[in-house]
Order: C-alpha cells, then sequence, then structure tokens
C-alpha cells in the first residue's frame, strides 16, 4: 500500500504541472485578447440652431456647477452656450475685436476669455464687456497660450514666451509665478516647451513640458509633488511630441501626442494603460486634430477637434 501510494504521487506530479500550464496559457489568451481602450462616441457639437456649423472653434469650457459647455467661435466671433446634453441655451456676440481668443472660463457669472493681449471679461448677460489689466506680478511681455480654473477663485494663465505659470488669486489679484528664474532645475520647476496645463478633480496643477517629455504635478500651495512618464514608460510608449492633457477621476493621465496622432494614457504612478488612436480599424476617424481635451465630473472625455470643427463627447472604455 505504502509503495502504491509513493507510485501514484509520483506518477501524477506530471499530470499536476500540466494543468497548471494549462491554466496560465487560458489566462495569458484572456489578457492578450481583453479589450483595448476605446472611445464611444455620445454626442458632437458642431453649430447652433439658427446659424452656420462653427468656422473656427477656438476654445471650450465645461461648467461644474451649471454643467452647461461655452464653446468660442473665433471667426464669428461669439460664444455659444450649451446645456450638459448639447442642447442650445443662448448665444452671446463679442463686440470687440479680440484676435487669437486662446481660452475660456466661467467663474460666479463672468466669462473670461485670455487672448493674445490679455483677459477679456463678459456677463452672463453679454451686455458688460470689458478688457482686464492683469496683476502687478505679470510681466507686460507675455504669451499667454491657455488660462484655467483652480480651487476658489484661483486661475492659472500659461505664458509660452517667458516659460512661466502664473497663479492669479481673483480674491487679491496676488500673483505666484511657477517656474522663475531662480528656481533649481533638478527640482521640476523651471520649463523648456509647455504646451499644456491641468487642474485635476483633486486641485493638483499639472504642466505638459514637450522638450522633457513628460508631466509635472503641483499641489494648490506651488509645492512640486513629483513627475509622470518619463522615468516610467518604455521606448513604444514614450512621449514624441505631447501637446495636451487630460486627467480623468480615476487620476488617470491622457496625453495627445501629435508625434504619432494618439492619447497615450498613464495611471497616477507613470506606468502606459494604452492608447487611443484617431483613427479605427475600418477607417472610421474617431478624432483628426485636437486641440483641447477635458474631462467632467461624470468622466466624460470632451475634444475640441479643430479638424473636424466641433466638439466630441465620447465615453472610455476598456482601460485595465
Amino acid at each position: 500500500m505504502t509503495r502504491f501510494f509513493k507510485y501514484s504521487s509520483f506518477s501524477l506530479r506530471p499530470l499536476r504541472l500540466l494543468c497548471i500550464l494549462c491554466v496560465k496559457l487560458i489566462l495569458t489568451q484572456g489578457a492578450c485578447s481583453a479589450a483595448a481602450p476605446s472611445l464611444n462616441l455620445l454626442f458632437t457639437i458642431s453649430g447652433y440652431s439658427g446659424y452656420a456649423d462653427f468656422q473656427s472653434p477656438a476654445c471650450f469650457f465645461f461648467d461644474e456647477l451649471t454643467n452647461k459647455i461655452y464653446i468660442v467661435d473665433a471667426a464669428v466671433p461669439r460664444v455659444y452656450i450649451y446645456d450638459f446634453r448639447g442642447a442650445p441655451v443662448r448665444t452671446i456676440t463679442i463686440e470687440e475685436k479680440i484676435k487669437d481668443m486662446k481660452s475660456i472660463l466661467v467663474y460666479r457669472n463672468q466669462i473670461y476669455i485670455l487672448h493674445e493681449r490679455g483677459i477679456f471679461a463678459i456677463d452672463e448677460t453679454g451686455e458688460e464687456q470689458t478688457e482686464l489689466d492683469l496683476p502687478a506680478g505679470v510681466p507686460e511681455e507675455i504669451k499667454p497660450e491657455k488660462l484655467i480654473s483652480g480651487t476658489d477663485g484661483v486661475f492659472y494663465v500659461m505664458d509660452k514666451k517667458n516659460k512661466q505659470i502664473y497663479k492669479i488669486d481673483k480674491k487679491d489679484d496676488s500673483v505666484f509665478v511657477f517656474g522663475n528664474e531662480d528656481d533649481e532645475e533638478e527640482k521640476g520647476e523651471r520649463f523648456r516647451v509647455l504646451t499644456d496645463i491641468y487642474v485635476d478633480k483633486w486641485g493638483r496643477l499639472l504642466l505638459l513640458d514637450a522638450d522633457r517629455k513628460k508631466i509635472e504635478r503641483y499641489d494648490t500651495s506651488g509645492k512640486f509633488i513629483g513627475d509622470l512618464i518619463k522615468k516610467y514608460s518604455l521606448s513604444q510608449t514614450d512621449l514624441f511630441n505631447p501637446a495636451l492633457i487630460a486627467v480623468d477621476s480615476f487620476k488617470r493621465c491622457f496625453v495627445y501626442d501629435e508625434g504619432d496622432r494618439a492619447i497615450k494614457i498613464f495611471d497616477d504612478v507613470g506606468f502606459y494603460k494604452g492608447k487611443l488612436s484617431g483613427m479605427k480599424e475600418d477607417g472610421t476617424v474617431v478624432y483628426m486634430f485636437p486641440k483641447q481635451m477635458y474631462f467632467d465630473n461624470f468622466n466624460k472625455l470632451y475634444i475640441l477637434d479643430s479638424g473636424d470643427r466641433m466638439l466630441k463627447v465620447f465615453e472610455v472604455k476598456g482601460i485595465n
């Protein structure tokens, strides 16, 4: 009896190993066959009822408090306002001749539009329209590229020319400067080629540096938290010409890379999670030339597509 069990135990060992190998093979095939990240189009906004389609959509803003969408058409110029489903609400004609409109945001019933000379303010009725003076802490010779809002009336202005970010507190017009020349480069507080900035749901400021090909993160006080991507990315997931950034509700970073025209996804640590191509395998165009990206509180991705001249709203699927 003893010899039999010894013999049986020995003879079953190869079978046990074979079963383990089969299970591993099944799991591996399942992981490989898992759906890649994809974009499911929910709706688009390409114009306004009673008007022609957009001629030159310059920027947009999603107001989380009112769930309204604001889109600026620089060619007209007008601000078009929609509800969260894309239904028209009203339109505001911009009376002044503003050139090169870059960004729009809404704060306390005021619409702020960043342009080549500074910031233009419009009330919700459209009746009061005024040019605002930038606070004293902002240099006169700047090249403003983007205006975004943080928390409690904090604005951020990205200045490509001086390679700086200005944090402006609307309560007292105080200015905090990110990236001035006295900062030490190794701390990540000096920039080379700024292409985009973004404030996520946790109030963190993220800066996209195209030359260093990485994202730098700061807290609400302006303290450097750390950078992403460059340390962890592999050669096949490297960024070539990163242009835009957005962060979803799971702290995942979505970076549009003009180098290979794809949106690359990284988790909050910096590991690569996949990419969203601008064209499906069957040749269907998903997006052409993204100009701005944003995630709302429901994790819907908004892409302003200058190629199709419309705002596209997507559901992101298939991210592990």
